[in-house]
């Protein structure tokens, strides 16, 4: 019997061909400003639209700036852009984000204009084609924050800078548009708006991506979780920002470093876990120019409390905690004192009256009263306070079906998912060059002195393991992936 559906491995039609931009050479540059914005407006079909990408990407390549002339055509002086209507944006895209990046940074009468029309932009682009020059679009964000924070009318650039990360978002690709929106968030105090921007996963960057947007994005989704009460989290984001690898230990690298071990401290008491094979110079770094840091943090951890109060109470602590801008992570963590006895003690007891809890916590009542509540309300214990005198109770058993946990739960599968994915990839990648299989092939088995080595199998005879699913290696510790 025929079917007419097409099998799982066979494509109901095959793919449409990609239209190849030119070559750099064969690109004829526009003799002036005016035959280059009618190149941008006959840019209607695919082979038009590709060989405008491939001349804007001469006139600004992703990996050096603009030359002169180049500059000279893409500000377009001498035309008007404003009267563009909203309907025409999508189709001119790709050339706005060229032009208005030039533009938004100069001092022009018409600057308000040239905000104005970027953020429509931002809002009515068309995803296909800031997906042709990613860099570029990220560039164009920067570039509409900083002429937004000029006029200081900042506040308006936030809803359509978010929605230019919803189109420009790219199968878990990272661009630099995330950076620019966090700082927006940050500046404006929009907590909550950038927390939620952070359940984007990203497992991959985009090529030519400029390593200072990768280190404020991690830098800000810290600061922004951690302002959101999710230190575990920003623990996570800024060890990677930390541990980024570079040849300098940028002052955005020790920012990060610094304000992650203030997290682990708030998230679980302890010293931050730096990964084993950070860098040289950035361990160095860490030893030598954070030592009020280390203090606190080793005190903290032994629960001298003496001590955790002369690590931030001397001058040398005050002005370093104020410099850095951590004074009030450094009050937060001063605060979490009495949470952190009445975690110890619940290690110990299951039931104490709240009196005894008090002289052993040595806090005010209501203090003690307070943290518990709000211990309860985070997720962190389960408790009661109840009777006559009040009796505190621990419950160890934890609610793992509770709709916190399923979605705790969720957003690990997913995570675990595009590691996998990623892992898959790399395999794939790997069986291409059988003869670097071969030779660390050989090394394993001479240094184990199994004899001579197998044939090596050819490409889909590897056997998987049954435990393809799971995460191995350094890839198990997120705060270890490096780009």
């Amino acid at each position: 019997m025929a079917h007419s559906e097409a099998g799982p491995s066979n494509a109901a039609h095959p793919a449409f061909p990609s239209v190849a931009p030119r070559a750099p050479q064969n690109i004829q540059l526009p003799s002036s400003p005016a035959h280059f914005w009618k190149q941008v407006m006959d840019a209607r079909t695919p082979q038009l639209l590709a060989d405008l990408a491939a001349l804007l990407n001469v006139l600004a390549p992703p990996t050096d700036s603009p030359r002169e002339a180049a500059r000279d055509l893409l500000l377009l002086d001498g035309i008007d852009l404003t009267g563009i209507p909203d309907a025409q944006i999508p189709a001119l895209t790709l050339g706005l984000v060229y032009i208005l990046t030039e533009r938004l940074p100069r001092r022009t009468r018409a600057a308000t204009e040239n905000l104005d029309l970027a953020l429509r932009v931002c809002v009515n682009g068309n995803p296909k084609q800031f997906a042709l020059a990613p860099t570029r679009v990220a560039e164009f964000a920067w570039a509409v924050l900083r002429a937004a924070q000029k006029a200081k009318e900042t506040t308006r650039v936030i809803g359509p800078l978010q929605h230019l990360l919803r189109l420009s978002s790219n199968n878990s690709q990272f661009n630099g548009v995330h950076a620019a929106f966090l700082e927006t968030c940050l500046s404006l105090r929009a907590i909550d708006l950038g927390y939620q921007s952070l359940s984007i996963q990203y497992s991959n960057v985009i090529p030519y991506t400029n390593i200072l947007d990768v280190l404020t994005y991690y830098h800000h989704a810290g600061t922004v979780a951690a302002a959101s009460g999710d230190f575990a989290r920003a623990t996570e984001l800024l060890i990677f920002g930390a541990t980024i690898p570079g040849e300098t230990p940028s002052a955005i690298r020790m920012a990060c470093a610094k304000r992650a071990i203030l997290c682990e401290l708030l998230s679980t008491g302890l010293l931050a876990p730096f990964p084993r094979d950070l860098s040289q110079v950035m361990t160095r770094s860490i030893e030598k120019g954070m030592d009020p840091y280390k203090k606190l943090a080793a005190a903290f951890e032994k629960r001298l409390w003496d001590q955790v109060t002369d690590a931030v109470s001397n001058d040398n602590a005050v002005s370093t905690f104020a410099r850095d801008c951590n004074g009030g992570l450094v009050s937060q963590i001063m605060g979490s004192i009495p949470k952190r006895r009445i975690l110890d003690l619940r290690k110990t007891y299951s039931r104490l009256s709240l009196d005894d809890l008090v002289s052993k916590v040595q806090a005010p009542a209501e203090a003690v009263k307070a943290a518990i509540q709000d211990m309860v309300f985070r997720g962190e214990i389960r408790a009661t306070i109840d009777g006559t005198p009040e009796i505190v109770t621990f419950v160890d058993d934890d609610d793992y079906a509770s709709p916190k946990q399923m979605a705790k739960l969720m957003q690990a599968n997913i995570l675990a998912q595009n590691v996998n994915n990623d892992l898959l990839y790399a395999n794939r990648a790997m069986l291409l060059n059988r003869k670097l299989l071969q030779k660390r092939m050989d090394k394993i088995e001479n240094k184990d002195k199994r004899g001579p080595t197998e044939p090596l199998k050819s490409r889909g005879e590897f056997e998987m393991p049954d435990d393809v699913g799971q995460v191995r290696g350094a890839g198990s510790n997120y705060a270890d992936m490096g780009f």
